[in-house]
């Protein structure tokens, strides 16, 4: 009865740190989506640098939050408590950026070339082809991923707020830092609170906020039939009157301002120029850090990043596995979608570290009862990206190909191959690579863990880098890594860029 009273009496304090925490959220948005387009304008302005942006990019999306910790937290500490907030919006963002990038980057380089055409015509400047042209093409895949990089700011909010690294240990105020106490103490009522009180808050955002933009961004699909139905505007009148009214106000605003056709050569060169010297600049770092760490423990870091790579593989596989099948079946019944998306939309926010209390307090009797929440870890981590781009990229193909499928008769087979992959190819691959790296950023969550007080810890480059930082080891954590970072890259542009390419060329060309 006391454990029902206590349950009671701390869900409002849960909920108001739980708006806390929204608040931060929706700034690191804001910040990510800004930075979002104008990496995307960077990138396809110049094509030598389009190449190294989108490569670095592949591997910082790929790179563990933790470890951007000690270069922010190092510098930003000497501003005390705001330099703490500015620490964990920086941080929150990592986890939100990298598909808001993709996506509008992938807009950028898909738009039709009758669209291009009329911007060169017209002879419209920067500002109106970004509003009248650039923007409207890229709203409903930007609104979508907008929905999934919210959920990445929910997922690695627990350690957002609650930064360590050798002597600096602090705790911002917000359901994040709530839950994770809640987990080292092994208090599994209190993580499930904080849970509930997440859940809730994710929902009314969803119902008063995304929902409506989701349904508003319809609106600026070039098809002129969508397969299925939208959800009615009806149902959020009012946040679809004021989206709608807002951007109108800006196209008319940007209609009366007559903008220069402006050059971003200059732009493209000088950041091509500045990401060559830092490169240089990390490759001689990294040969001094080699002469700073002990022979056997650089041994260690390869080896521990196979066994990490081993756990992500069978991760995205048994992902795929799910996530494929499901997102194509939902994908092509458009009323299933629709009635199931916000459900499966608020799960995906649902942070997978906060559920190691209860999970891990089972699987902790078993042998490898370790190792089996790694994995389902690093699945929870990847399987909401590959899910989602598959449907969307599905339900997305115009229902006149499934017409012409029918009147042919095609059998299933002809179908998936001619049809379904084809039609969704680009929204899948994006989901694989976005997949891709929030299993790498589930790997430090999944192989260091510390429940009642213990610490378990799995060999892997996800516990070094955990291990690392919490000893203050600063030259083991950044050789490591560097070291991930380089091997992602050399993974990325052999496998996954390839892939790809390959699709994009064969379906979208």
């Amino acid at each position: 009865m006391s454990e029902i009273l206590e349950f009671i009496l701390n869900f409002p304090e849960l909920l108001a740190l739980s708006v806390v925490s929204l608040f931060r959220i929706f700034i690191a948005y804001f910040i990510s989506i800004t930075l979002a387009i104008i990496l995307s304008y960077i990138a396809v302005s110049h094509s030598k640098l389009e190449k190294i942006l989108i490569g670095i990019i592949d591997i910082m999306q790929s790179i563990p939050v933790l470890s951007f910790v000690p270069a922010v937290m190092i510098f930003l500490t000497k501003f005390g408590k705001l330099g703490a907030e500015l620490a964990s919006l920086i941080l929150i963002t990592t986890g939100m950026i990298w598909n808001l990038i993709f996506s509008y980057y992938s807009s950028l380089k898909s738009i039709p070339k009758e669209l291009r055409e009329v911007g060169k015509i017209a002879h419209i400047g920067p500002l109106n082809k970004f509003l009248f042209i650039d923007l409207p093409y890229a709203i409903p895949g930007l609104v979508w991923n907008s929905m999934l990089s919210f959920g990445g700011g929910w997922y690695f909010l627990m350690y957002c707020e609650t930064i360590t690294v050798g002597n600096i240990d602090v705790k911002l105020i917000g359901i994040g830092s709530a839950i994770l106490n809640a987990s080292e103490d092994g208090n599994i009522i209190a993580a499930i609170e904080g849970i509930l009180s997440i859940l809730i808050i994710v929902t009314l955002t969803f119902l008063l906020l995304w929902i409506p933009m989701e349904t508003w961004s319809k609106k600026f699909v070039v098809e002129e039939e969508i397969h299925g139905k939208a959800i009615s505007p009806s149902m959020f009148k009012a946040t679809y009157k004021i989206l709608d009214k807002i951007y109108h106000l800006l196209l008319r605003l940007a209609s009366k301002f007559r903008d220069r056709p402006m050059s971003f050569d200059i732009v493209s060169k000088t950041a091509y120029i500045f990401v060559i010297c830092l490169l240089s600049a990390l490759g001689i770092f990294t040969l001094w850090l080699m002469t700073k760490i002990p022979l056997n423990e650089l041994l260690d870091v390869p080896t521990s990043f196979l066994l990490s790579l081993m756990r992500v593989i069978v991760g995205i596989c048994i992902s795929s596995a799910i996530a494929v099948p499901l997102g194509v079946y939902i994908g092509l019944r458009a009323n299933i979608l629709a009635r199931l998306r916000l459900v499966i939309l608020i799960l995906s926010c649902l942070p997978a570290p906060a559920l190691i209390p209860v999970i891990f307090s089972a699987l902790s009797k078993f042998d490898l009862g370790i190792e089996i929440n790694a994995i389902l870890v690093i699945i929870l981590s990847s399987i909401w990206y590959i899910f989602f781009n598959t449907a969307g990229g599905v339900a997305s193909i115009p229902q006149e190909y499934f017409d012409l499928a029918k009147i042919t008769r095609m059998n299933r087979k002809d179908k998936l191959t001619k049809i379904i992959i084809p039609g969704s190819a680009k929204n899948m691959i994006v989901g694989f690579i976005t997949a891709w790296g929030g299993a790498w950023n589930g790997t430090f969550v999944a192989e260091y863990i510390e429940f009642k007080g213990e610490k378990h810890a799995l060999r892997g480059i996800g516990s070094l880098i955990s291990e690392s930082a919490e000893k203050g080891n600063l030259e083991m954590l950044m050789f490591s890594t560097i070291l991930l970072a380089f091997s992602i890259f050399i993974i990325n542009l052999f496998g996954w860029r390839k892939v790809l390419n390959f699709i994009l060329q064969r379906h979208l060309t």
